[in-house]
């Protein structure tokens, strides 16, 4: 019950943690509400990311096209990445071709195309189950069907928000200019303002329910609200200080048959003497338009997320294994031996004489390794894995390591 709880205040976050009980947030809730009754709307979008960490920047881009009906959640939509740069280089063979999508309801259809080329990218080989697949489309059940949660058209789930902002003594900051409305919240308020959300979720599940229905009374809610609620409050005082400079900014233009969004968010994530930098922003316009005939391809296949996990398996998700005696220790930090554990992962491992460089081949792509040389064996520390990307977790038989 917990989990589903969990999961559920995750959708609560996503629905209204953009807006407050003021009053130009409820106009611009009910300005959403009026978007929400179109039968049909073409949408285009261009977000761009960016994340450094390490003195390492990576930047992508990705172009967004397509349509949905929000009355219905149906729709399908084109994503074309147009480049991934690794500190302001291009990186070679980092392509995609377009990827398609359709929603239906709670079933999203991604192109199977996609999930070959994405393991290609990391170098690794395709699994087996996912070859054998004949469908052009991999349809793949929501975290909502899955847990048992009913899925909300757009309506719903602004009515829904609308009912629990005004539950809410927290005013966000909403700028309004006839039908011009800006958002601005720093690290704190953001921090604030979703806590607040969340207890007026856990305090209002009767009125969630006569909208969404959760599978869960007040009353069952009420028997892990208190141990909730803890830690929440602990969340809140630990998280503030590790994520103290974010800040988020988010502007809407409302016209009758038109509406423009953009999202920019800069997060800063502190942890010991790391720090993660991360940005993202994001510009949508929709265009009403009338009501289209969704048509499904035929050649699909749908699967649970559990079927869907199983079949990602691969040494992608199960990483590299090295047994204790196969590392070293020097000074009391770990060393694992390069090149079988790139071997593991389908990685290619180079060094060059004249510069006297280790270097890991991901996609074409070069990347330095700083190695320690024992007994004719190059070996690489835990942290030297960790800062070019990798994720290293001990075991007691030794370690896994996978990117």
């Amino acid at each position: 019950m917990k989990r589903r709880l969990m999961a559920f205040l995750t959708v609560i976050i996503m629905l209204f943690s953009m807006v407050g009980c003021s009053k130009e947030g409820l106009a611009l809730m009910d300005e959403m509400n009026k978007v929400s009754s179109w039968e049909g709307e073409n949408i285009s979008a261009t977000m761009t990311m960016a994340a450094e960490v390490q003195g390492m920047k990576m930047d992508m881009k990705l172009d967004i096209a397509g349509w949905v009906n929000a009355t219905t959640l149906q729709g399908e939509l084109e994503m074309n990445l147009k480049e991934i740069k690794l500190n302001g280089e291009a990186i070679p063979g980092m392509k995609l071709s377009p990827i398609k999508a359709y929603m239906d309801k709670q079933i999203v259809y991604i192109s199977k195309s996609y999930f070959t080329e994405l393991f290609g990218l990391v170098g690794a080989p395709v699994p087996e189950k996912l070859n054998a697949i004949q469908a052009e489309y991999i349809g793949i059940d929501t975290a909502n069907q899955v847990l048992g949660i009913k899925p909300l058209d757009a309506k719903q789930a602004n009515s829904l928000a609308m009912d629990l902002v005004k539950k809410t003594n927290v005013n966000v900051a909403i700028k309004q200019d006839k039908r011009n409305y800006t958002l601005e919240m720093n690290s704190d308020q953001l921090v604030d303002a979703t806590i607040a959300f969340l207890n007026a979720a856990l305090n209002n599940m009767d009125t969630i329910n006569k909208i969404a229905d959760t599978g869960m009374t007040q009353a069952e809610v009420d028997k892990e609200k208190e141990s909730l609620q803890a830690y929440l409050l602990l969340a809140k005082t630990q998280i503030k200080p590790m994520v103290s400079g974010s800040n988020l900014k988010v502007n809407y233009h409302f016209e009758d048959n038109k509406y423009a969004s953009g999202l920019d968010m800069q997060i800063q994530v502190a942890s010991g003497n790391e720090k993660v930098l991360a940005s993202m922003k994001f510009d949508a316009v929709a265009t009403k338009t009338e009501k289209k005939e969704f048509v499904l391809p035929k050649n699909v296949i749908k699967l649970s997320m559990e079927e869907y996990m199983a079949l990602l398996g691969s040494p992608v998700n199960q990483g590299a294994t090295v047994e204790k005696k196969e590392s070293i220790t020097k000074g009391g930090v770990n060393y694992l031996p390069l090149r079988a554990v790139m071997s593991q992962l389908g990685f290619d491992v180079t060094y060059d004489k004249a510069t006297q460089k280790t270097f890991i081949v991901i996609s074409g792509q070069k990347i330095e390794a700083n190695t320690l040389i024992q007994g004719g064996t190059a070996y690489i520390s835990v942290a030297e894995l960790q800062k070019l990307g990798f994720n290293v977790q001990e075991v007691e038989t030794g370690f896994i390591v996978s990117l």
